[in-house]
């Protein structure tokens, strides 16, 4: 047994300070026996739980005392806030005084700290009496967590730092034996925002895992987009749109997988990131969705068509399986339809946006776009990212690449062209892509990184990974969520300027290989 440790403690600091006209009042619903009384914080802890920067960091709160002062708003003097250790000794933390009163203590999810109100001028008021002269204060007594600079606020290399402190506050309790509250203990700083930003979280009663709660993910397929090339010809693709949103998810049956979306629904207010999906030979627009979902619930809108080579499109002209193998014969007319899709998918997208009777009006941001594809997608994208001059779209600011089909570009085209960031994802089975991605990786010169997944083979990044289950069900472990993971750090560290370098690492006992530019970890 351990208790709390109090060595590490800092000295309190004012969080919520007294206004005019007798300031902030702490409320209480229960009343006790009169006279001098000493709230006391229950603390049990238990050594096996006693782990150092861990997101819970050190002590563990097992049960809370009740608080019980005089009064709500006129408490007697002399309220202390004391810790009680599990061998019964009893510590003082804050005194009260002879004229104030400690109250409303709440303890850190971390363990290691303590908001409190100290109520002041207290001399002569009592529970029948006038309220306190000098109204309170709210203050807190803490160390930080999880991987912080040693006193929080200074810019140590690979350490978290908050001016403030970190803040786990507005606790309330949910089914199941959860707890809701805000923080901001991810450090999230929201573009244009000079200051972390308070996020919602989940934890388990025993303070075991804590889950951000995530935007909900929108989707329609109400958009259609129609095109004609110079030639005269004239294409039309339904648009498959993912987006954050505020309205509930429900269970959705896609064209064979199980997602969880609201259909239709607004799109969340403000202009959010975009991304463009290609996907592979014979797939389709909606064949990843777990990874749809997952980029639009934190916060990107996603949109993808199906190609001509689509397997819904097979049913009016059926393409032919092309030759992979003879990639030195894939020149830069090889499939440039799907480059024509993709950079009139981005045209017609930036036009919504400044439709007023679009959905999409004032919804994105038009200089944060994002390039993704699967397999024969992965072609796609890669030129559109540079390596082929007649492809290259300059509004894609960062490619992520799933299983790419890239041979064709070891003999037409220039990987010393590609200036965008570039995360190139392959699997230990997936033989017949894989092998070739390192070599691909060192030519090229822009930043990028390198990912190579346990067990996975080609078809990993498509829902074949959440047969028999729904889509957020495959996303809590295992591939799935991996993919998603360090897809969304990707692209927030490179489209929205987030710093992302502890998620884009290498997880030695989860992946197979990682490599990524120099400074980029």
């Amino acid at each position: 047994m351990s208790g709390l440790r109090l060595g590490c403690l800092m000295s309190s600091e004012r969080v919520v300070p007294r206004g005019a006209g007798g300031g902030w009042q702490p409320v209480f619903s229960k009343g006790c026996e009169k006279g001098r009384w000493r709230a006391r914080i229950i603390m049990n802890i238990l050594s096996k739980f006693m782990t150092s920067r861990c997101s819970f960091c050190g002590s563990l709160l097992l049960s809370v005392a009740l608080f019980l002062p005089a009064s709500a708003q006129k408490p007697d003097p002399g309220a202390d806030l004391m810790l009680l250790h599990p061998d019964g000794r009893a510590e003082v933390l804050v005194p009260g005084g002879a004229t104030g009163a400690i109250t409303d203590p709440v303890v850190f999810f971390d363990g290691e700290g303590v908001f409190y109100s100290q109520v002041k001028g207290l001399n002569g008021t009592s529970m029948h009496g006038k309220y306190p002269s000098d109204g309170a204060d709210i203050f807190k007594l803490h160390t930080g967590a999880a991987e912080w600079a040693s006193d929080i606020r200074s810019n140590e290399k690979g350490k978290s730092r908050i001016e403030d402190g970190v803040l786990n506050l507005g606790v309330h309790p949910l089914p199941g034996n959860r707890l809701v509250f805000t923080s901001n203990r991810d450090g999230f700083i929201p573009p244009k925002h000079l200051s972390p930003a308070l996020q919602l979280f989940t934890v388990d009663y025993d303070g075991k895992n804590v889950e951000k709660i995530p935007v909900r993910a929108g989707f329609s397929r109400a958009l259609e987009l129609s095109y004609q090339l110079k030639g005269g010809e004239k294409r039309e693709r339904r648009v498959f749109l993912w987006y954050p949103t505020e309205s509930e998810e429900i269970k959705f049956k896609y064209a064979w997988q199980s997602g969880m979306v609201s259909p239709d629904a607004p799109v969340k207010v403000g202009a959010h990131p975009m991304i463009v999906f290609s996907h592979g030979f014979w797939g389709g627009a909606d064949q990843s969705v777990f990874l749809m979902e997952a980029l639009a619930r934190a916060g990107y809108v996603v949109a993808a068509v199906h190609h001509a080579d689509a397997t819904p499109n097979q049913v009016k002209k059926r393409i032919g399986m092309p030759n992979f193998i003879n990639a030195k014969g894939w020149k830069d007319d090889k499939f440039f339809d799907r480059k024509e899709d993709m950079s009139a998918l981005l045209d017609f997208m930036l036009e919504q946006n400044g439709d007023v009777n679009s959905i999409l009006h004032g919804r994105l941001l038009p200089g944060v776009i994002g390039g993704a594809g699967h397999s024969l997608g992965g072609y796609t994208m890669l030129g559109m990212a540079g390596v082929r001059e007649s492809w290259k779209d300059p509004r894609v600011k960062a490619a992520l690449l799933l299983s790419p089909y890239i041979l064709p570009y070891f003999h037409h085209g220039d990987l010393g062209r590609v200036k965008v960031p570039v995360m190139v994802q392959g699997g230990t089975l997936d033989l017949g892509v894989t092998p070739f991605l390192k070599r691909f990786y060192d030519g090229l010169t822009s930043q990028k990184y390198y990912l190579v997944l346990k067990g996975l083979d080609h078809y990993g990044w498509t829902d074949f990974n959440s047969i028999g289950r729904t889509t957020t069900e495959a996303l809590r472990k295992g591939n799935p969520k991996l993919i998603a993971e360090y897809s969304l750090a990707f692209f927030d560290q490179h489209l929205r300027g987030i710093d992302r370098k502890k998620a884009l690492a290498h997880r030695e006992e989860e992946i197979h290989s990682w490599r990524a530019t120099p400074g980029a970890e």
